[in-house]
């Protein structure tokens, strides 16, 4: 069965965090169909073992082992590449997605002509168990789309966004030092 939705996540040498990251994509509410996750191992230790346990949890797991670390951009386009899901999401392997990222930036999509929807952002200074996300008490900060303010700080960081499966000639560039996605 085609996923909705394919949620890549690049990683290396990072088991941990990998597994609570994988575990908040698990734990996504209000998703009107599959999902699965490709997780790019770009050059690190194995995750086999993180990606198994995943997979004994009911998530779809798809892991591409890259011989050489090429960096962020490269795999996330790795993931691009072999997803087969209608949307792409992104999510960092010391991130997670809150229980309703998902659900939200789908529902903004099918709801007119975008092709991109992002949530918001919330910085904590502690993991957080994506199981069990505590309530938030403060008013995070929000930003309206700006393309001049895009273009010197990222405003919209990665794992915020959700979008319709770009063409093949939209990837991320890997000669970027800084702000590549």
């Amino acid at each position: 069965m085609k996923p909705l939705v394919t949620v890549v996540i690049p990683t290396c040498n990072q088991p941990g965090p990998l597994w609570h990251a994988l575990a908040s994509v698990a734990a996504q509410r209000a998703v009107p169909g599959s999902v699965e996750v490709v997780v790019v191992n770009d050059g690190g230790c194995d995750v086999s073992t993180v990606a198994n346990a995943a997979r004994e949890q009911g998530l779809v797991v798809r892991l591409v082992d890259l011989d050489q670390n090429g960096g962020l951009p490269s795999a996330r386009n790795v993931g691009i590449q072999i997803a087969r899901g209608d949307y792409l999401a992104f999510l960092d392997d010391d991130d997670i997605f809150l229980p309703s990222h998902l659900g939200t930036a789908l529902a903004a999509l099918s709801t007119g002509d975008a092709d991109l929807a992002y949530t918001v952002c919330v910085v904590q200074e502690a993991r957080v168990d994506p199981t069990n996300p505590p309530a938030f008490s403060s008013t995070p900060t929000t930003f309206s789309f700006d393309p001049d303010l895009l273009s010197v700080a990222n405003f919209m960081p990665v794992h915020t966004a959700v979008l319709r499966r770009p063409p093949e000639s939209a990837r991320f560039d890997p000669d970027l030092p800084a702000l590549e996605d």
